[in-house]
């Protein structure tokens, strides 16, 4: 299910960031988010502990649109990879 608006609308305005508050306020804040990323309605966001945050590094994020042509956002993936560590 789409986290805050339907596909066709997350087109238009792809920002989850209401999404991103709520799930902030329910991890509480021993918890920061350190990455998000979004393909039109799918929406990835990766919170790390404060304690670990300064152990993080190299933290990136990509989406592949696999709808229509390739182009369209209605199916595809989104992933984020960090270090944790050296």
């Amino acid at each position: 299910e789409e986290c805050e608006r339907s596909i066709a609308k997350s087109a238009i305005n792809p920002s989850k960031k209401a999404w991103e508050k709520y799930l902030a306020e329910v991890i509480g804040p021993n918890y920061s988010p350190l990455r998000s990323h979004t393909l039109q309605a799918i929406h990835l966001i990766a919170f790390v502990h404060l304690s670990i945050a300064r152990h993080c590094s190299f933290c990136t994020s990509a989406a592949v649109a696999t709808g229509a042509v390739n182009t369209l956002g209605n199916k595809g993936a989104v992933a984020i990879y960090l270090r944790i560590g050296k």
